[in-house]
């Protein structure tokens, strides 16, 4: 007879953890001078790491600061999470770095890892660029938009929280490796319309639906002139409503879904029209010392000209309105809102028209974002192939 005792009364083992086997991970690493690239016109340290092709936010700084963020970063990637490894880093440099500054850059980056925890780190200094970390360069050469840079302090004792600085290009009057003076003004143009827009999608718009923009302005250079169009889409008992906007100068086309707001405070027809000019006024009233915004709406005309007789229940609408045209004052542009006849031979309106009825159907009928942006796209490309179009008849007429 067997007497073992049964499994079920048999004491539970937790399972032990097999120790991986320490071994070595390949971190691929570009660190490069970037002398005045931020406003400071100090010296700045551009740096990139990857393990495994997964590519790291690309930071800029102090040298120290950048390989501390850097190597924390490194640290905390999935090969390093799941095993006791040591890396093995291999370091590109710039294009025209000397022996010393090679050097100075490997001995830094073995400090770095040494504080954050690791010890006994290879440096292999390569030479050539590194495909995975190559925008590093384009940081460096004036063509990366600061969105993509992380600007890190080390005060000595720990990693400070990132910091937000605008890149103004490179050192002497602010231009890009092989820039111009008009590509630098549009670039900073370019940029700043970036952040407009930021500010006017998250204050006018809702998600899902939010203000999208067919692409970046398309220009040399400060415009002296240029002409908006503004549309908005609704329909009697709806809960929603979308807005249009087209810049036929700048080949823009945006489209966007108002904030629900509209609705709780019964924006209306009239409403949504005035939301499109004032978002308009906000986005582009600083881009140009002229800007003329054209509309289909009397009313809308009326109560830009005239923000106090908005509704007091309508007070989202109001604010807004008054923040635009403080925004345009600041930069002391010269703005004007016309009224244009709507849906007949002005091909700015007719754009506007399509712009805004293509987002309110979205959000109508349920389509994917994907079809939205896609139908967003071909519009813009629309704009931009007419705008090029007329800009070579004038050429040619003159």
């Amino acid at each position: 007879m067997d007497t073992s005792p049964s499994p079920a009364v048999m004491p539970r083992r937790r399972p032990t953890a097999v120790p991986t086997a320490p071994g070595t991970v390949t971190v691929t690493m570009t660190v490069e001078t970037a002398a005045g690239l931020f406003s400071d016109d100090a010296t700045t340290f551009v740096a990139c790491a990857a393990v495994d092709g997964v590519r790291s936010p690309v930071l800029a700084g102090p040298r120290a600061s950048v390989l501390d963020s850097a190597a924390r970063w490194v640290c905390r990637s999935t090969p390093f999470m799941n095993a006791l490894c040591t890396p093995v880093v291999q370091l590109h440099s710039g294009e025209t770095a000397d022996v010393e500054d090679i050097a100075a850059h490997a001995d830094a980056v073995r400090t770095a890892f040494l504080r954050a925890g690791v010890s006994g780190t290879t440096v292999e200094c390569r030479a050539g660029a590194d495909p995975v970390t190559l925008p590093v360069r384009t940081v460096v050469r004036g063509h990366e938009p600061p969105e993509r840079i992380v600007l890190r302090y080390w005060d000595g004792s720990r990693l400070k929280t990132p910091r937000a600085r605008p890149v103004q290009g490179r050192a002497g009057g602010n231009l890009g490796a092989g820039g111009t003076a008009g590509a630098s003004v549009a670039d900073e143009l370019t940029r700043s319309f970036r952040r407009r827009l930021t500010t006017v999608r998250k204050q006018w718009s809702a998600s899902p639906g939010r203000l999208h923009c067919s692409g970046d302005p398309r220009m040399d250079g400060r415009p002296r002139l240029i002409n908006v169009y503004t549309d908005a889409s609704t329909s009697p008992g709806s809960r929603s409503a979308a807005i249009g906007i087209v810049c036929p100068e700048l080949s823009v086309v945006l489209s966007g879904v108002l904030s629900r707001t509209w609705a709780r405070e019964d924006g209306g027809v009239s409403g949504a029209e005035l939301s499109a000019v004032a978002a308009a006024a906000k986005l582009f009233g600083p881009f140009a010392e002229e800007v003329v915004i054209h509309t289909d709406s009397t009313t809308a005309v009326h109560l830009w000209r005239n923000p106090l007789r908005i509704s007091a229940a309508q007070v989202w609408l109001k604010e807004g309105v008054l923040s635009a045209q403080q925004a345009v004052e600041a930069h002391g542009t010269a703005l004007r809102v016309r009224w244009v006849k709507g849906h007949a031979d002005t091909r700015g309106n007719l754009w506007a028209d399509r712009a805004a009825k293509l987002s309110w159907r979205s959000a109508t009928w349920r389509e994917p974002e994907e079809t939205r942006r896609m139908k967003l796209r071909r519009l813009g490309e629309e704009v931009a192939d007419a705008a090029g179009k007329q800009t070579q008849r004038t050429q040619r007429s003159a």
